[in-house]
Formats: structure tokens, C-alpha cells, sequence
């Protein structure tokens, strides 16, 4: 790549890394006004991907209490809470968490013009489960908190200050082991009631959980024999499925996501039939539904222009020919971190 278009990188990337302008044109208005401009805003096509009727209504009341109370309205993510092992970033964020972060300022910017009492955005990691369902090992979901948190920290001195972004584990505020027992106990039942599925429904139950085992972690499952792997896919599905219904409910975390001023958040997952308590699904960052936490971070150049992107598995290995590597260590002001000193840069044949 020619020095000229290393320095557009360069400068692409600065852009980004720096302030928002925090603006929105909101005129004062009654409270009722306030509520209905700040849930339009919410709902705007650039961010959302799927949303009901009832979510929009619980919206609405959460923003109305957080209005007349003056209280900041916060937004709950909760996530995987660790890097996909497919990434070459591993088990560390890399520009895609950067590039999510970026958009969430930017999806909620006319709340704070519109709301003083501000927005707090909340990543809760759910890493608890990983190395028990995905076989990943402790220290990697280690790395991901830390590394993770540490981003955050660094966005602090971008923000204005109405605006707070928050991180912690599950297991910081919970009793994770009684979470893991109890998801344990459910699996025996659960393997029996899989069993009576018609073939076609335990295909489809199976789809993401078969991308996500990792097969060289701390248990060698790749030596099972392929009857022995089916039937791990299928622990891990179901052990997916019980923690969701487990972890979410009044014993645990369930009565927190409630709280009147909580809008829950979430991305691929809210386009499955697992979000039936209808979470917001979002776009992951402008024109990716990719989760962050699985993809990578790359730019894509489109003639003289560039935007970023987070690409999945398939993507960033059909785009991999025509992927050039940046060096981006001159920037003033990053992101901490080694993923974060280079950056995939992707020439037009590579798009798909």
C-alpha cells in the first residue's frame, strides 16, 4: 500500500478515535415531546435491526420514568465475553469492539442532547459459561475482561459527561458457581427432550453452537470420534439454552434487567427465537449485524473512501487475498493494546 493511502488510513482512523460532536436538534418541549423524540431517536433504521410492538412500548415507559424522575436511562448489553478463537486477535478486542463502542456514542448522542440526566451503557460479560460450554480456556476470558476494560477506561476522557460506559462479569456480583450448578443439573432432562426433536429442528438448534466449540481448548475434544463430537454440540447448545433460562431469572440477574430504567440490548442473538423477552437488536456497528465479540474489525475501501466494518469468520477469509495490513502506531491517540497497532485494510475486490 502506497505511503499516500497509509496516511488516508492514518487519518481515518484519527477521525474516528476522536470526539463526537454529541448533537442532536431537539427544541424543549414538554416531557411527553422529550419521551417521543428520544424513542424515535432509539429506533432510527441506521442502528436497528429487529424490534416489537411490546418492546417499543416497554421503551417508551422506561424513557417516560427516566424523564420524570431525571435519572440517566441505561442501556444493558449483555455478551459473550471473550474473543472467538477463529480470530487472528485472540483471545484480546480488536478494532471491532472499538468500532461497536464508537457506534453506541453515536446511536445514543441525541438522548444526551435531549436528556440531561444522561445515558449510562452497560456491557455485562457472560463469560462465566464459556470455558465450561465452549472449552475455552480460563485465562483467555481472563485476557478478554481485562483487555476490554481497559478500552472502556480509555474512551472515558472522549465522553461528555452525560455519558458513562460500565463493564463487569456476571460472576462479579452473582454466585456463579450455584449458576453453573443449576444450568448443570438441567442437562440430563434437557439431552432427552433434544433427542425427541424432529431432525430438521436439531439441525437448526445446532447451527451456531457448531461454530463455537473450541476444539483445541483445554479439553483435547479433537480427538473424539465424530458420534462423540455431535453429541458435545449438542451439550453446548443445551447448556446455552439453560443458562439463558437460569441466569435471566428472579433468582439471578432476571429482576436487574426489569428495572424500570434498563432498555435491554442485544445483536444476532435478537434475531433468534432465544429473544422471546425482546431485547432491542441492533446493528453491531454500521451496516454489520457480526457480534463484536466474534468478528474482526477491518477497513473496507471503496474508491477514494473508506469504512469500517466487523466481518465474520466466512467474510474475512474470502476477503483475505486482498487484505493489506496498516501500521498505525503514529496514531496520537488509540486504543491501548497490541491489536490495536495495526489494521486490516481491504481493497475493493475483496468486498462481497
Amino acid at each position: 500500500m502506497q505511503s499516500g493511502a497509509v496516511a488516508n488510513v492514518v487519518q481515518y482512523m484519527e477521525d474516528l478515535s476522536g470526539k463526537g460532536t454529541f448533537e442532536a436538534e431537539f427544541v424543549a418541549g414538554s416531557d411527553g415531546e422529550r419521551v417521543a423524540f428520544i424513542l424515535k431517536q432509539l429506533l432510527r433504521k441506521p442502528f436497528r435491526r429487529r424490534v416489537s410492538i411490546d418492546t417499543r412500548l416497554r421503551m417508551a415507559r422506561k424513557i417516560a420514568s427516566c424523564v420524570q424522575l431525571d435519572r440517566p436511562i441505561v442501556f444493558t448489553i449483555p455478551f459473550g465475553g471473550y474473543k472467538h478463537f477463529w480470530n487472528p486477535s485472540h483471545p484480546r478486542p480488536d478494532w471491532a469492539e472499538h468500532f461497536h463502542v464508537r457506534m453506541m456514542i453515536d446511536y445514543v448522542s441525541p438522548v444526551l442532547a435531549a436528556h440531561s440526566a444522561g445515558v449510562s451503557i452497560e456491557y455485562i460479560s457472560e463469560d462465566l459459561i464459556v470455558p465450561r460450554m465452549n472449552n475455552y480456556p480460563l485465562e483467555a476470558t481472563e485476557e478478554y475482561a481485562r483487555c476490554f476494560r481497559e478500552l472502556l477506561d480509555w474512551y472515558g476522557h472522549l465522553l461528555p459527561g452525560n455519558l458513562r460506559l460500565e463493564f463487569w462479569r456476571l460472576q462479579e456480583r452473582y454466585d456463579g458457581a450455584a449458576i453453573e450448578s443449576a444450568v448443570e443439573a438441567t442437562i440430563p432432562s434437557a439431552t432427552a427432550a433434544f433427542g425427541l426433536l424432529p431432525p430438521h429442528l436439531q439441525e437448526h438448534e445446532l447451527i451456531r453452537s457448531k461454530r463455537s466449540v473450541y476444539w483445541r481448548g483445554p479439553q483435547e475434544l479433537g480427538r473424539l470420534r465424530p458420534s462423540e463430537r455431535h453429541r458435545r454440540i449438542i451439550e453446548a447448545r443445551l447448556f446455552e439454552k439453560s443458562f439463558a433460562e437460569i441466569a435471566f431469572g428472579p433468582e439471578f440477574v432476571g429482576g436487574y434487567y426489569n428495572d424500570d430504567d434498563r432498555i435491554m440490548l442485544c445483536f444476532s442473538w435478537g434475531l433468534s427465537t432465544d429473544n422471546f423477552r425482546g431485547f432491542l437488536a441492533l446493528q453491531t456497528c454500521p451496516g454489520s449485524g457480526v457480534d463484536f465479540w466474534i468478528g474482526r474489525g477491518v477497513l473496507v475501501r471503496a474508491g477514494d473512501r473508506l469504512r469500517h466494518s466487523i466481518v465474520s469468520r466466512r467474510q474475512y477469509e474470502s476477503m483475505r487475498p486482498f487484505v493489506s495490513s496498516v501500521d498505525l502506531r503514529e496514531i496520537r491517540d488509540r486504543p491501548p493494546g497490541q491489536n490495536f497497532e495495526n489494521m486490516d485494510v481491504v481493497t475493493p475486490q475483496g468486498v462481497e
